[in-house]
C-alpha cells in the first residue's frame, strides 16, 4: 500500500511514506528500493527511543537516519552508526538489531 504522511505530525504517532504494509505491532517495508524514497517518521519526546529492525531475508540493507531533520554528526551518533563521506548518517542492518537513541548521544 503507498502510503503518505500528512503535513502536521502529531507526537506518539509512528508515520509511513511509501509502499509499507503495517500491523499493529510491527511494520514491514512493501518492496525493494536502490534509493531511501520510502520514510519512515517518528515524532516523540522523551529520553530514549529503542527500535528493533531486521532482515526477513537475512539480506543486509541499510537505512538513512536523521533527527529533526538533520543527519547525525560524529559527535551525536551512537557506536553503531556511521557517517558517509556524503554526510548521511547510516545504520547498516545484518539480522535482527537493537538502535536505541538518547538525547545526549544521539542514535
Amino acid at each position: 500500500m503507498d502510503l503518505e504522511s500528512p503535513y502536521d505530525l502529531k507526537s506518539g504517532v509512528i508515520y509511513f511514506d511509501g509502499q509499507w504494509v503495517v500491523w499493529p505491532e510491527h511494520a514491514h517495508h512493501g518492496r525493494d528500493t536502490i534509493g531511501y524514497e520510502d520514510v519512515l517518521s517518528l515524532v516523540y519526546s522523551s529520553r530514549s527511543l529503542k527500535a528493533v529492525v531486521s532482515s526477513e531475508a537475512d539480506q543486509p540493507y541499510t537505512v538513512r537516519i536523521t533527527f529533526n531533520g538533520d543527519f547525525l554528526t560524529d559527535e551525536n551518533k551512537g557506536s553503531y552508526i556511521t557517517i558517509a563521506v556524503n554526510g548521511d548518517s547510516l545504520l547498516s542492518v545484518n539480522g535482527a538489531q537493537e538502535a536505541q537513541h538518547h538525547r545526549s548521544d544521539g542514535l
